[in-house]
């Protein structure tokens, strides 16, 4: 996911764009049980995009109007404007993620890594028949048969 400092870029796009590369990775891991992994995948990755939208956003005036713009306060606004931190930094800051929450994302369309890996988590206690082999637990009477 990488962009270029200056450039830029329609967000919805280069939500769109990252989509198919997302979809994938997560149905290459799907059968993963860790969870943590999925959710730190996903704060990184609205991270990222929230520091695009910050270099986006070029000019101090800029900076300020857009903050405003979306609900805060002018003196708030100055002030994470001049706290002499960096993009990546203030991205990971409170007033951007006031601004663009993970609602914000979720309506641009991101996939959320967490939510596909869920929805494909199996049960305790499942086995799994796939291409001739049995994975889980097999004294269990539950099998789920995954087509690939």
């Amino acid at each position: 996911m990488r962009s270029r400092r200056g450039r830029g870029r329609n967000l919805r796009r280069f939500v769109t764009e990252r989509q198919l590369i997302l979809r994938g990775w997560i149905n290459y891991f799907r059968l993963s049980e860790v969870k943590g992994i999925f959710e730190e995948l996903d704060g990184w990755i609205r991270r990222h995009l929230r520091c695009v939208l910050w270099r986006q956003w070029k000019r101090r005036y800029t900076r300020v109007n857009r903050l405003m713009k979306y609900g805060i306060s002018e003196d708030r606004a100055w002030r994470s404007d001049l706290n002499g931190r960096g993009p990546w930094w203030n991205s990971g800051a409170s007033h951007m993620n006031q601004v663009f929450p993970k609602k914000f994302f979720d309506r641009l369309g991101l996939v959320s890594l967490r939510s596909i890996q869920k929805r494909n988590f199996l049960p305790d206690g499942a086995v799994i028949f796939l291409h001739g082999f049995i994975y889980g637990i097999p004294d269990q009477k539950c099998v789920y048969f995954i087509r690939l």
